[in-house]
């Protein structure tokens, strides 16, 4: 379970706590009602923008997140692809 969860930058929005994985590569959700779990959590974006490095919330409201595909480049030896790293705005609704 710890390879799927594997988290990084954690945030707080919309009555959730956003945690990047990279890993598990998706953005988990974790809904909370003051200090407490308000539901289980839930997975976004499960494998569509590889390792998900890091989470924070954007002035606003939105979140941003940080995809990392070029440490495989790096590690692998092959050269970075257009897109490897992005930084990307989720729009809560």
């Amino acid at each position: 379970m710890l390879s799927i969860i594997s988290p990084l930058g954690v945030a707080y929005a919309g009555g959730s706590l956003w945690m990047g994985a990279l890993g598990g590569q998706r953005l988990w959700q974790l809904p909370v009602d003051g200090p407490r779990a308000a539901g289980d959590p839930i997975a976004h974006y499960v494998g569509e923008y590889g390792p998900i490095r890091t989470v924070g919330t954007a002035p606003d409201g939105s979140l941003w997140i940080t995809t990392s595909n070029t440490d495989g480049a790096t590690w692998g030896g092959t050269e970075p692809r257009p897109g490897d790293d992005r930084i990307l705005r989720i729009v809560l609704s």
